[in-house]
């Protein structure tokens, strides 16, 4: 008697099994996409009518400066800081200020970058060994039809940055110029939240 209930247990199994394997099982729905940060698109290059762009970004503050000089003198600063990955119920805070400098005051700017010292490929390594940072900012000067850059990892724009002795002296010059320009000719035109989504 138990070996028939065995046997019949087994037949069972074996007939049921191709049964319950041909089941559709759910479709498995695809993870949500990662959410990126809310960092300014920061271009590589600059624009055409820009002969001065400079990018800051600080990793792990999650803090983005970004300043442009045009043909025409206008300046735009953007500095945006808060969570590097904006998630609900987070936010990040974006601040835009304008300004105009006079065409003597741009010319003056770039005999500032003139006398910075730039390799034969028009790059300029201007980096410190005095603070350790996760900054990483790079400078953009496209000028006549060249395109120099400056790659420091410090934030520029601050005006302690005459005090780095290992960088130098017409790039701490050249940054504390820049940095006098965001803080005395340039008015904030707009402050914005970034909110995460639900």
């Amino acid at each position: 008697m138990i070996k028939k209930t065995i046997i019949g247990l087994l037949v069972s199994f074996v007939l049921l099994l191709p049964v319950a394997c041909a089941k559709e099982t759910a479709p498995v729905s695809p993870p949500p996409p990662a959410q990126k940060p809310a960092f300014v698109q920061i271009p590589a290059l600059p624009a055409e009518d820009t002969i001065i762009a400079m990018s800051t970004v600080g990793t792990m503050s999650g803090m983005v400066k970004y300043l442009t000089i045009s043909v025409n003198g206008s300046i735009i600063y953007i500095e945006e800081e808060g969570p590097r990955i904006v998630l609900p119920g987070s936010s990040r805070s974006r601040i835009t200020k304008t300004g105009q400098l006079t065409e003597a005051e741009l010319n003056g700017l770039l005999d500032m970058v003139d006398a910075c010292p730039f390799d034969s490929e028009g790059k300029c390594q201007a980096n410190t060994e005095t603070m350790d940072t996760d900054v990483l900012s790079t400078l953009y000067v496209h000028y006549q039809g060249t395109t120099r850059t400056i790659i420091s990892d410090y934030q520029p724009l601050y005006p302690k940055v005459t005090e780095l002795t290992d960088v130098p002296e017409p790039v701490r010059t050249l940054y504390h110029e820049l940095w006098y320009i965001v803080e005395n000719r340039t008015s904030q035109v707009a402050r914005e939240k970034i909110t995460g989504g639900e």
